[in-house]
């Protein structure tokens, strides 16, 4: 809903497209918001805390997102105008940005899961140091799970304190433990680090996996 400043009579005055519900007017958050109180509310969408206050001369306006309780911004303008430009933008960034953020969580939540069993994870994490880690898909749960085992891997030196590695199928180290899958072929493992589908190739049979570069203090 665009937002309206007019002037009226040679005295700036703001006119407003919205009144705020009783719903609104209760909400938590906004009580706990400081604002003048000849502010009146100019702009109110709760699902995204976004609120918009202008004075009645229509030259001053702050505006509020998300679950902040400081103002977004504060600022006084030169002309009812300028009040209108920036409170405007202000309105579409924060609810474009929503609907960004909506749809790539439904883009993600529709992808599909195409982890089959016997597929290989990889996870790379490590601060200053790489340390690589593999995963063998063992089951299928469910339509979006996958029961997974660390495998142990194959490693060359470069130096001693780095190197390459491989996955070695089938042989499984450590418990068996289930997973949610995001977009199709993830899992996160930790806070810190998360795994992937690693691409291989048929050769004579057998799966050849492209080695990953390691690194460790010694």
């Amino acid at each position: 809903m665009t937002t309206t400043i007019q002037q009226t009579n040679n005295n700036q005055t703001a006119t407003f497209l919205r009144t705020p519900t009783a719903h609104q007017k209760a909400n938590v958050l906004s009580e706990k918001r400081r604002k003048p109180n000849d502010y009146v509310c100019n702009y109110s969408n709760e699902a995204l805390g976004l609120e918009v206050y202008v004075s009645a001369n229509g030259l001053v306006a702050m505006g509020f997102k998300g679950k902040a309780i400081k103002a977004s911004f504060h600022y006084r303008f030169k002309t009812v105008e300028a009040t209108k430009a920036h409170v405007e933008k202000f309105v579409s960034d924060v609810e474009k940005a929503a609907a960004e953020k909506a749809a790539y969580k439904a883009e993600r939540k529709a992808k599909v899961r195409v982890l089959t069993v016997g597929d290989v994870l990889v996870s790379s994490w490590g601060w200053e140091q790489t340390n690589i880690d593999y995963y063998q898909v063992i089951e299928l749960v469910g339509k979006a799970s996958v029961k997974l085992q660390q495998i142990a891997k194959q490693l060359t030196h470069e130096r001693g304190d780095c190197g390459q590695c491989v996955p070695l199928l089938n042989n499984f180290i450590g418990d068996v433990f289930t997973k949610k899958v995001t977009d199709g072929e993830r899992v996160t493992l930790t806070s810190y680090s998360s795994a992937r589908r690693k691409d291989y190739i048929m050769a004579g049979g057998i799966k050849a996996f492209k080695p990953d570069y390691w690194s460790s203090y010694a």
